[in-house]
């Protein structure tokens, strides 16, 4: 096999699913603990196609459908957190030569940032989490809507287009049930669920018994593109038909599975270490029954996107060393301790600790200009206890008695120490 394309259609059947299979590998003994027991675990590569994202698949198939059904279409216009907008405008171009505006959370990570700035997208930011609320009129899924409906552009709408889920229904079940026929469990993120809804309407179909585990993110724990279990309920799509159980994974978690992969070669980003630290919970459940196993599980993009974002979660040298029970020990004697939150603002709006100030990390400056005080005591606080680590020190190299929350108040809430939202403290 020659493995080229040639010809003015060159780059449509160089994109084009059927035109290539994406790797079913088994992991080795350094990677599944049980594998002497009998339990055998795949990583379906889902990021080796030209785009390395499981959303081109999906992004492709739409792009088709919208303009079989219409010439009018001149632009496209999205709600992404990346990898959709992404692929929707090189489709756009590759099919039409259309151009593509995303609508994009500020929550979006820097490596995806960069990505749409290279590719030429026109982005709007939109200030609202990373997963949008289909039901919020401001959302960037609304905002999208709106926009589409202006001459000559389009909304693909990925949150209640089904051929989303259909493209998976088309391309992915059939590659994964030829791959491995023996095939018991399939594991995978919810984020529009439009993975897990295709592959496992195709599979059950094949065969009911096959198991479905969807893998959410636990509640305040970012991870780019999965949803958190009560997020999904914005979601349209029949998921739950095809789902047989639910496991929750960690910020921390995630991105160390991910390393974990990456070290061997499989280069899955944050959703791939989730997908695969689920189905080694899972795994571990199956040893009482004392009879091979055969699980995939998804790899839907690559670690590249996220570099910065791994230093940062998995970094344990805050050099601060401000641990919570010292936070907690000050918050009851100090009169004078001032804790500022630098994440964003909806973020603290969501849950932070009691008495703290809402000062974003961007405004930061400004504050540490005209505010200091020699009478403060100051803890600064962000998600993992990176940035407020940078803060203390510069704060601190000022003269200012500053600390930073050791581990950040992802780490604290994680822990089982209480936080605060709507001015009411809640335990996890």
């Amino acid at each position: 096999m020659k493995n080229i394309y040639r010809g003015r259609d060159a780059l449509q059947q160089f994109h084009d699913p059927h035109n290539y299979i994406t790797p079913l590998v088994e992991l080795p003994e350094s990677l599944n603990p049980y594998y002497n027991n009998g339990i055998h675990i795949y990583a379906k590569l889902l990021y080796m196609n030209p785009l390395l994202n499981i959303k081109s698949l999906p992004a492709r198939y739409m792009v088709q459908d919208a303009l079989s059904n219409s010439s009018d279409i001149n632009h496209f216009v999205e709600s992404s957190s990346g990898n959709t907008a992404y692929s929707v405008s090189v489709y756009g171009k590759v099919y039409n030569n259309c151009d593509t505006t995303a609508i994009v959370s500020t929550e979006v990570t820097e490596g995806k940032r960069k990505l749409l700035s290279l590719m030429g997208l026109n982005i709007k930011y939109n200030n609202e989490p990373i997963c949008p609320n289909p039901n919020d009129p401001e959302s960037s899924i609304n905002i999208a809507k709106s926009l589409g409906k202006k001459d000559g552009r389009h909304n693909l709408g990925q949150y209640d287009n089904d051929i989303n889920w259909k493209s998976h229904y088309d391309i992915t079940g059939p590659q994964i049930f030829n791959q491995l026929p023996e095939i018991d469990g399939i594991i995978t993120s919810l984020g529009t669920t439009g993975t897990l809804l295709g592959i496992s309407q195709y599979l059950k179909k094949q065969n009911p018994d096959i198991y479905t585990i969807g893998v959410v993110r636990k509640e305040n724990n970012p991870i780019p593109g999965p949803r958190t279990e009560g997020l999904l309920s914005h979601i349209g799509f029949d998921w739950k038909k095809w789902t047989d159980q639910i496991i929750k994974v960690g910020t921390h978690d995630a991105y160390q599975y991910s390393t974990k992969l990456c070290q061997y070669g499989i280069l899955g980003g944050p959703s791939s270490g989730m997908n695969y630290y689920a189905t080694l919970e899972y795994a571990q459940s199956q040893l009482a029954h004392n009879r091979g196993v055969h699980l995939v599980f998804a790899c839907p993009d690559t670690a590249l996107p996220y570099l910065y974002d791994y230093e940062v979660v998995l970094d344990t040298t805050n050099s601060e060393g401000y641990t919570v029970q010292q936070l907690i020990d000050d918050m009851q004697y100090l009169d004078n301790l001032w804790i500022i939150d630098l994440r964003p603002q909806d973020q603290f709006n969501e849950y932070h600790i009691d008495a703290a100030s809402s000062i974003p990390f961007h405004y930061v400056d400004e504050f540490v200009e005209t505010s200091l005080s020699k009478e403060y005591k100051y803890v600064f606080v962000c998600s993992y206890g990176s940035k407020s680590d940078i803060v203390a020190k510069y704060v601190k190299s000022l003269g200012y008695n500053a600390q930073s929350l050791e581990s950040g108040i992802i780490h604290r809430y994680n822990s089982g120490y209480p936080v605060c939202k709507n001015q009411i403290c809640i335990h996890k």
